[in-house]
This record gives structure tokens, C-alpha cells and sequence, in this order.
């Protein structure tokens, strides 16, 4: 379930970070996980209102409440820039610096980047010097470009190193929500196999301890064709970065996926339990929440059903879940219910109501009786 464009129209407002080839490898290799005894938790620091007070209350909750920080950027790459390894736009250079300020020394940092744009299908759009909505044409040679040509590849693997010198993560995720593309075009998936085992072990070799993967909608995951064309690539990767939200299967079932469960707490466990056996590889949830009011989207004519309870109940199972599992990391991606962005924000698309009450705490920054449960990822 895409976010690219709340997060765009939020750096619009925010001047700060939001956030907000052809040969396999086999990455295996130690590298910086937790012990088996702990697992990493933590936040994108998603703002709910269009104020730096707002950005700088969200830290002052999630900083303390976590050792994991996130970086989601999906949204536009400089490609041609990129490619030539010339400075990038001054937004990005602003965004970038701003939101390393921002990380605690002692905290892990997990990077995910999208090649894709937010469809999941075709390429990123192409970043102009004025911001996020300054979305400029493809240079000539990324015009209508697959994800193995040499320039996409090159480009993407010369932005991604940037990044990663820049935040010096832990972990990376260099294809957000991939499943995306297998679901609806499984002719492309090669293609985006390729971009990966071109940029993976390049990045490998100069920080050969970092844990590098893309992430899986797990919902999609579920269906068992999308788990057959994914798999070498997830075996090619150093965990299993899964994006998952139990409140949102009508949104999947209406792009083909499986349903989820009905009841709770089959809802997200049976998912999880699959996801478990699906692979040895360690498990991250690389973003995850769930609403607290019930939502609907009439243009859609979709359903998202939540409340306090089951939002309770669905954090404290996460938090022992991922222990019993030795998940390496949980991110919870929204903090804070962004209802006052939103008024805000006139004629927005129905699909930002989606993850609105998806925060740990209210709309009043009050928190809900999850957050408690969140609490357990200290003891």
C-alpha cells in the first residue's frame, strides 16, 4: 500500500526529511544483526500535521521508544545526475543532511529505496532541482527504459551508494513493495532481478557488512504463483523485509491477492505463521500498523476495519511474535493518527485516509492502548 504521494505533499510544506546486472550473489556473509534475544523497533517519523512542531513532537515520542530509525524514500530519483555522479538537487542534499541530523548515534538505521515509481511497475519519476512535484521528462536514455538496461542499472546502484555512504545503515531495502510487479506484471520481474543482482553485491563490496534485501507485501506473498517467481531473489538476500498491514485486505483482494482472515487473531497470524515457514531466512517487518476507526473508501468501494482493541491486539502478538521468531526488526510506520494534516490539505486523494488512524497515538498525540503494548519491545 503505497504512501509516496502524502509523503510528497508533506515535504512540500517541511522543509526536512519525512521520513520523511547479471551475476548472482549469495549473501550469507555475518553481518550486524541483533542478537538472537532482541529485536530492533522503531518508526518512519511520519508528522500528523503540517508544522515542524509536529515533526519535532513526533521525534521527541518515537526517539525514546525505539533503537530502529527509518528511511523511506518513495519517491522520484535524479536519474541523469545519478548516472553522472554530478551533485544532485539542492532539495535532496537539504532533505538528506536534515534527516541524518536527526538519528541518534545509538540507534540502527534502516534505508529502503524505491527504483520503482509508485505503481510498482515502472520506473521512478525523474527528480527536477524544485522539490518533489518538480517531476522533470526522462533524459533521453531512461526514456521507456527496462530495469536492466546499462544506465538504469548504473544510475540506480550510483544513487543507492550515495545513500548508503550518506546514512551509513544497517540494513537496506532496495525494492520497496517489489511483489507489486510479480503480481501484475510477471513478464518484468526478470528485468527487475537483474537491477538487483547488478546493485546488490556492488554495494556488498564496499560495505560488506551491511544486510541488504527489497520487501514483500505479504498479503501478495500469499499467492502462490507471486511466491514461486520471488523466491530466488529472496534466497539471493540477507532477510525477509515484509510491508504488511492485517487491516487492509479488500484493498489486496481487489488487486487479485488472497483474503486475509477474518477473525482475530487469525487475521495476522496465520500470515505471519506462513511467512515463518516460507523461508529461512531471518524476518523484518520492514513497515507495518493498523487503523483504529473503521474506514471506507467510496470511490473505491473498499472497506478497512479497525479499532483500539484489535490495534492492541495486534501490536502485543507483533512484539511477541518477532521475539519467539528472532525477527531482526519491526517498524511501525505512521506514529501518530494525521487527521489535522489532512484538514490541512484541500481535495486530497480518498486513498490518504488509509493509514490516518494507523498511529500508536491519537490525533491529540494521546496514546492509544497499543502504545502500552509497544512498551514490550523494552523488556
Amino acid at each position: 500500500m503505497c504512501k509516496f504521494l502524502l509523503l510528497v505533499l508533506l515535504t512540500l510544506f517541511i522543509p526536512m526529511a519525512l521520513t520523511g546486472g547479471c551475476s548472482s550473489s549469495n549473501q550469507d556473509d555475518p553481518g550486524t544483526d541483533p542478537p538472537a534475544d532482541s529485536v530492533l523497533y522503531g518508526f518512519t517519523p511520519f508528522p500528523y500535521d503540517l508544522s515542524l512542531e509536529a515533526v519535532d513532537k513526533v521525534h521527541e515520542i518515537i526517539l525514546p521508544n525505539s533503537n530502529l530509525y527509518a528511511i523511506h524514500y518513495d519517491r522520484c530519483i535524479p536519474w541523469q545526475e545519478a548516472l553522472d555522479g554530478a551533485e544532485f538537487p539542492e532539495w535532496i542534499v537539504a532533505d538528506w543532511d536534515d534527516t541524518k541530523n536527526r538519528i541518534p548515534d545509538a540507534h540502527a538505521v534502516y534505508l529502503a529505496i524505491a527504483p520503482t515509481a509508485t505503481d510498482r511497475i515502472s520506473l521512478a519519476p525523474n527528480c527536477g532541482p524544485g522539490g518533489e512535484d518538480d517531476i522533470k521528462p526522462f533524459p533521453p536514455q531512461f526514456e521507456g527504459a527496462r530495469f536492466n538496461d546499462d544506465a538504469v542499472k548504473q544510475a540506480f546502484l550510483n544513487y543507492v551508494l550515495r545513500a548508503v555512504r550518506h546514512y551509513d545503515p544497517s540494513y537496506l531495502n532496495i525494492g520497496i513493495e517489489i511483489t507489486g510487479m510479480s503480481l501484475n506484471t510477471p513478464e518484468r520481474w526478470r528485468d527487475f532481478e537483474e537491477l538487483y543482482d547488478y546493485a546488490a553485491p556492488a554495494i556488498k563490496a564496499e560495505f560488506p557488512d551491511i544486510r541488504i534485501s527489497v520487501s514483500f507485501v505479504l498479503q501478495t506473498l500469499l499467492l502462490d504463483r507471486v511466491a514461486k517467481q520471488v523466491k530466488p531473489l529472496l534466497e539471493r538476500s540477507n532477510y525477509l523485509g515484509l510491508s504488511f498491514y492485517p487491516y487492509g485486505s479488500e484493498f489486496g483482494e481487489a488487486q487479485g491477492e488472497p483474503p486475509l482472515p477474518g477473525e482475530i487473531p487469525a487475521q495476522w497470524r496465520e500470515p505471519l505463521d506462513f511467512a515463518r515457514g516460507y523461508t529461512d531466512k531471518p524476518i523484518a517487518i520492514t513497515e507495518t500498523g493498523y487503523t483504529t476507526k473503521d474506514i471506507f473508501l467510496p470511490e473505491a468501494g473498499i472497506n478497512f476495519p479497525g479499532d483500539e482493541e484489535k490495534q492492541r491486539a495486534y501490536v502485543r502478538d507483533l512484539v511477541e511474535i518477532s521475539k519467539e521468531n528472532d525477527f531482526i526488526f519491526v517498524v511501525w510506520f505512521v506514529p501518530v493518527d494525521y487527521e489535522r494534516l489532512l484538514d490541512d490539505i484541500p481535495g486530497f486523494p480518498e486513498s490518504f485516509l488509509i493509514w490516518k488512524n494507523a498511529g500508536l497515538f491519537d490525533a491529540d498525540v494521546n496514546p492509544k492502548p497499543a502504545w502500552a503494548e509497544w512498551m514490550g519491545f523494552k523488556d
